[in-house]
């Protein structure tokens, strides 16, 4: 019990001088985007850039505004952008919101982070899926989850990998899955040391993480968040 209460109160100070920290410096300093379609290790990512003291956009403010992308609402998008230095998952994660995220702010750090293949990638989100819902959604089952609100993931499913495209749809999505990638390696070729493309799982990942952000940290590696 006092070891739990001694762990809260050291976290509880940690993100009081997080905040701090981003409101007399951090809110001048280059933005960082997780651009990597979600079960790509950035809950690794959320939990590393909070460790090393960058303030984290609200995740469950940002996935609201699922809304907002669906009616190309990028505005509403990049004024939440000021309330924290670094965001992941979505509305991040979804294709294409990174080319308003640069015009917005042409001196960020954008991160792709990618599983080893594709197929690992499915069947990562697959076994999340399961876990979650005790069985491979359907879209029926998708519309009546809720998550943020009633048919929040059928909406995120259907903008992300189509209408009508089912959740076990492997050649479709691993499909997707590959065009994200491709499309912002694209984007980012002629903007040299702003994008990482990063697999949290390979040995010097975290060496280059830290390289591109310009830190210097006291850990040799990420931590291991949701690892399935």
């Amino acid at each position: 019990m006092k070891r739990s209460l001694k762990i809260r109160a050291k976290r509880t100070f940690l993100e009081k001088k997080i905040v701090l920290h981003y409101l007399l410096y951090g809110r001048y300093q280059s933005k960082i985007f997780c651009i990597g379609f979600n079960k790509t290790g950035t809950t690794s990512l959320y939990q590393a850039l909070w460790r090393e003291g960058f303030k984290l956009g609200d995740q469950t403010k940002g996935e609201r505004l699922l809304s907002n992308y669906l009616d190309g609402d990028f505005d509403a998008i990049v004024r939440y952008c000021r309330s924290a230095r670094a965001f992941q998952d979505v509305p991040f994660s979804m294709p294409n919101t990174y080319r308003y995220l640069y015009q917005a702010f042409p001196n960020a750090k954008f991160i792709l982070s990618v599983r080893d293949s594709g197929y690992k990638w499915y069947e990562s989100q697959l076994r999340f899926a399961e876990k979650r819902l005790g069985k491979v959604p359907s879209l029926t089952d998708l519309k009546q989850w809720d998550y943020c609100w009633k048919g929040w993931s059928y909406q995120y499913h259907q903008a992300v990998f189509g209408r009508g495209v089912s959740f076990e749809d492997k050649r479709v999505k691993i499909k997707i899955y590959h065009q994200h990638i491709a499309d912002i390696k694209e984007f980012f070729l002629d903007k040299p040391g702003q994008l990482l493309v990063l697999n949290v799982a390979e040995e010097k990942s975290f060496s280059a993480f830290c390289k591109f952000l310009g830190i210097q940290s006291k850990y040799k590696s990420f931590p291991w968040a949701k690892k399935t």
